[in-house]
């Protein structure tokens, strides 16, 4: 238990600061660098967003189901069994593993600019499903 408190405060922390730069609205027309340098912070805090994400629910799937899951898509899939999320909720968060492993893997600018516009609808989703494991 003490390990998944540890694993929310992170959580909570980490998507925090993925809602502070999704809330300040940067527009630097004239300075496309800069532009695209606070397209990549964002991207950077949601891929830790989203490790810290399945690593939080991981531990919840221990801590509450008895599960041992170490791999982020079996993880959202037994979340989705538990109950705790809808088959439309664990399609949207697989599509956000899947965005992620794009970030780490290939870096594209058409990738980056279409997954910078996707961020703040995986916040929103992260955040929901993160305060439906903090209501047990």
């Amino acid at each position: 238990m003490e390990r998944l408190k540890i694993h929310r405060e992170n959580l909570i922390k980490a998507l925090a600061t993925l809602n502070q730069i999704l809330s300040n609205k940067f527009i630097f027309e004239d300075d496309i660098e800069l532009s695209k340098a606070i397209r990549d912070s964002k991207i950077q805090r949601f891929e830790y967003c989203v490790d810290l994400f399945w690593k939080y629910l991981s531990r919840y799937l221990l801590v509450y189901h008895g599960q041992i899951i170490n791999t982020p898509k079996p993880v959202i899939k037994e979340v989705y069994k538990t109950g705790l999320i809808t088959e439309e909720e664990t399609q949207e968060l697989l599509d956000m593993i899947d965005w992620r492993n794009k970030t780490s893997h290939i870096y594209l600018e058409m990738i980056a600019d279409s997954l910078a516009k996707e961020i703040p609808k995986y916040y929103e989703l992260m955040s929901f499903v993160f305060d439906k494991t903090n209501k047990k």
